[in-house]
């Protein structure tokens, strides 16, 4: 249930970066002084940020020009990344989910456009919205299908189950939203994928994917597994000193890629070349083509984001200004980013085994790939400052209209009205919010409470005072929905549900110290405090919900984390909450004694 929650990441990466990025010289296929730049850059980030090991690869059409890798990894034993390193990749495993389908295409087994009732014939999740558009498989490999992100109890487990047993579980599940009618990012929609891959091919995903594809293209000690690849070069995860053991993960289509640099190398040059391995036909032209094609453009709930088979489109560009095609994964405590041009063929690949890397990788990447890209041609590189937010002066009066309560990745966001903007404190953490045009504003917060600094970049566009439309974080790769809170009509079967409640979390790696169902004025809030079972962090999760009858509720929202639907289940006095798998057993005695909850107005 407990899951990362990466603003705070992105918000600490944008501290970093306030430096000014110095131009730098590049003559015409200068990739050897790209390189030395880069290395020194990389050796200073790991040294200041504690990272364990990286290893980075540049691509060059078919030729890996620059392959290197930097510190360590394994602690224990001292043993050195390198460029054959192999780490876990993370959600980059969704890029060859994607390839995998397109080359079943190819070869006549399924049809993009195909709805997932024909490939599995009688799965079906429960759905509150029977006028939707069909379920298809192009849906789910674009983040379009409308499942919840995970479905978190079992994902990581000490024995995972698997995508037969998972697809069991999910038709007692709902989904979150309409297919084919947002940008939905969902890990658990392509174990979905997945499991109608394995079903229609007759074989386990696993084999299938290494056989079929891997090995076609000339990527022989990759893996796709929940359990750690055998052999001597795996690295291990580190989160700071202290060592990480391998978390198993069921959804293997989703996350389940471990790979070196050197081999994952071999993905953009499969892509330059129109789907060819050294020269040998393992997709076809078009199949790429329409892997880096804009999914289901144009929908308003997307807010401009565009998105491939499953290819990120949009939210990062080079130096030059180009839009770049990218995907990145984290399987805790591994990240790893992958960017190119595909239009000038040039690609980074970047893999690290430590924690502390999340927020670097994917702009180390896209640095490393601008860097790449004006070497190409000659010339002088240099980001460009980005342009400086003035603020707007604000009474608290005319604040007032945007305060209130607001949902984002599944949790409360509580805004209040001062003079000059709006006040929040979310996670430990005290933010304001500056206005700098009708609905805009950009983010600061004050380090160690004494010095206000402007977050570059980072913003919120409110909805406007009245609507109920939804509005987002800004200055992200992708869109994060902010939407308003609308008040819960509590009625007495759910005031007799409050108080203190427990959580099933047999198998995850973590344990919940604490749950309730609680109300706060015309909010109902489910509050869970969990702990890391390796890093000791707790994590405190106020979750919304809204009651859509008696005997479900739902969590509100267009973003992550949002749209889960919880059912009840049990009589009177011995009931429970269905959450993401999950069973939480509701307090047969109602509210706590001496809690005083105000009576719900119908």
């Amino acid at each position: 249930m407990p899951h990362r929650f990466a603003i705070l990441l992105v918000l600490l990466a944008a501290l970093s970066g306030c430096g000014e990025d110095e131009p730098v010289r590049l003559e015409r296929g200068d990739q050897d002084k790209v390189a030395a730049i880069l290395a020194s850059e990389i050796e200073t980030l790991l040294r200041k940020r504690d990272i364990a090991g990286l290893s980075i690869a540049l691509i060059d059409d078919q030729r890996i020009v620059w392959a290197k890798g930097f510190g360590i990894a394994d602690r224990a034993s001292g043993r050195p990344a390198t460029p054959q390193t192999l780490y876990r990749a993370g959600s980059l495993a969704k890029v060859f989910t994607c390839l995998l389908l397109l080359k079943m295409r190819d070869e006549g087994q399924l049809g993009l456009d195909q709805t997932l009732a024909e490939v599995l014939p009688g799965f079906a999740m429960k759905t509150p919205f029977p006028e939707a558009a069909p379920l298809t498989l192009r849906a789910l490999a674009a983040h379009h299908g409308g499942l919840p992100g995970d479905q978190f109890r079992g994902m990581w487990a000490r024995q995972p189950g698997t995508l037969a047993g998972l697809l069991r579980e999910l038709e007692q599940e709902f989904l979150a939203a309409p297919p084919q009618s947002q940008y939905r990012y969902s890990n658990l929609g392509f174990s979905v994928l997945g499991r109608a891959l394995e079903a229609r091919a007759g074989q386990a995903f696993e084999a299938l994917i290494e056989r079929d594809l891997l090995l076609a293209m000339g990527m022989p000690r990759s893996r796709f597994s929940a359990a750690r690849p055998e052999g001597q070069d795996v690295a291990t995860g580190h989160g700071g000193q202290a060592a990480w053991p391998w978390l198993a993960l069921r959804d293997t289509p989703a996350g389940g890629l471990t790979t070196s640099v050197w081999e994952l190398a071999q993905l953009p040059k499969l892509i330059f070349a129109g789907g060819l391995s050294d020269g040998r036909r393992v997709v076809s032209p078009a199949s790429i083509r329409d892997s880096l094609e804009p999914q289901f453009p144009g929908l308003a709930l997307d807010f401009g984001h565009r998105v491939g088979l499953p290819w990120m489109l949009s939210g990062v560009r080079t130096s030059a200004g180009d839009a770049v095609v990218w995907h990145d994964g984290f399987a805790p405590p591994f990240n790893a980013s992958l960017v190119m041009l595909p239009r000038d063929k040039l690609a980074v690949v970047v893999l690290a085994n430590s924690e502390g890397a999340r927020p670097f990788v994917l702009p180390l990447a896209t640095r490393a790939l601008s860097l790449l890209q004006t070497a190409k041609t000659g010339g002088i590189h240099q980001f460009p400052s980005p342009p400086k937010s003035q603020t707007i002066p604000a009474t608290r009066q005319q604040m007032e209209g945007y305060a209130g309560d607001y949902v984002v990745v599944g949790q409360r966001l509580t805004l209040r009205a001062v003079d000059g903007g709006l006040r929040s404190r979310f996670r430990g953490q005290d933010f304001e919010l500056r206005p700098t045009a009708a609905g805009h504003f950009i983010l600061q917060t004050r380090l160690l409470g004494l010095f206000g600094v402007t977050l570059p970049d980072l913003g919120i566009a409110l909805p406007e005072p009245g609507s109920d439309a939804p509005g987002r974080l800004t200055g992200l790769p992708a869109p994060i929905p902010v939407t308003r809170l609308p008040a819960a009509v509590i009625s007495p079967a759910w005031q007799n549900r409050l108080g203190e409640c427990q959580v099933d979390d047999d198998g995850e790696y973590f344990r919940v110290d604490a749950c309730a169902l609680e109300r706060e004025g015309q909010h109902l809030l489910l509050r869970v405090g969990a702990t890391n079972a390796f890093t000791g962090q707790t994590e405190q999760q106020a979750i919304p919900l809204l009651p859509d009858n008696d005997r479900r509720a739902r969590v509100p929202g267009h973003g992550p984390n949002e749209g889960y639907v919880l059912p009840v289940d049990g009589e009177p006095g011995r009931e429970s909450l269905r959450y993401s798998g999950f069973r939480i057993r509701l307090s047969s005695a109602g509210a706590r004694p001496g809690q005083d909850f105000p009576t719900a107005k119908e």
